[in-house]
């Protein structure tokens, strides 16, 4: 038996990850923290707590909160040795670092999407780069209107795994978003379109775009579920791991 802790209870992704870790065999949900104001589970005898009170009764942390709330969970799970699931996206460098800094005393597994399609996606992204050097390289992703953080974390992924595969960096050739006038699309610039609207749970395109033809490798999401299905799979995997950084090509062996 396998008990989580939630963060982010009050979150949509947070509250499809409590219903993935009820429906799972083998899987119980301790308690649902989030950082300004903490929620008890439905469990007999359990008190409300907060991240600095968390006590050593969970296995697994999954957290899909803000990069602040993050970084308090973050600090308990250090605090108490225990495994850490991060579904989190918009962090900072600097937030980034503090989790690869705490990667060094607990197990930790970070995605930008936990989906097992995006992160094929990714991969097939990454090759078909460095397969069609000489064609230009768009990326569009769809979410739903109540997204916080644009570019998602998923598009940055798969602009990384892009440039690798062309060997650029994407920090250099990165471009969110067109307007006004230009000299025209710089050799090896990697474009990311962003839309904001409805209910879509997340849609991501890799384009690649030559002068006779055009290839399009798109994952759509049709409900989170896919993802908190990811994270608890990711939790009842980390587990057992060793201290270190993981991440969705760890769980799939696709590295």
């Amino acid at each position: 038996m396998t008990t989580f802790a939630v963060a982010g209870f009050q979150g949509r992704m947070g509250q499809a990850v409590c219903e993935e870790i009820w429906n799972s065999d083998g899987t119980v949900a301790l308690g649902a923290i989030t950082h300004h104001s903490p929620l008890s589970w439905d469990v007999e005898g359990l008190e409300p707590t907060t991240a600095e009170k968390l006590d050593d009764c969970f296995d697994v942390l999954i957290d899909f909160t803000s990069p602040e709330s993050m970084l308090a969970h973050l600090d308990a799970c250090v605090r108490l040795k225990k495994p850490m699931v991060i579904g989190t996206t918009g962090y900072s460098v600097e937030e980034k670092g503090a989790v690869e800094n705490a990667a060094q005393q607990i197990p930790i597994f970070m995605a930008s999407n936990m989906s097992i399609g995006v992160n094929i996606l990714i991969q097939l992204a990454q090759k078909a780069a460095a397969w069609l050097p000489e064609y230009d390289a768009e990326i569009l992703e769809l979410h739903h209107r109540h997204k916080k953080d644009a570019p998602s974390g998923t598009a940055l992924s798969l602009g990384e795994a892009i440039a690798k595969g062309k060997g650029v960096s994407l920090s250099d050739h990165m471009q969110v978003g067109r307007s006004g006038m230009s000299a025209g699309r710089p050799e090896s610039e990697i474009g990311i379109a962003v839309m904001r609207g409805g209910s879509v749970a997340g849609e991501h395109s890799a384009v690649f775009l030559g002068d006779r033809d055009r290839l399009t490798i798109t994952h759509e999401a049709f409900s989170r579920d896919i993802f908190a299905q990811g994270a608890v799979k990711a939790g009842l995997w980390l587990k057992s791991q060793p201290v270190g950084l993981y991440g969705m090509m760890d769980l799939i062996n696709l590295s």
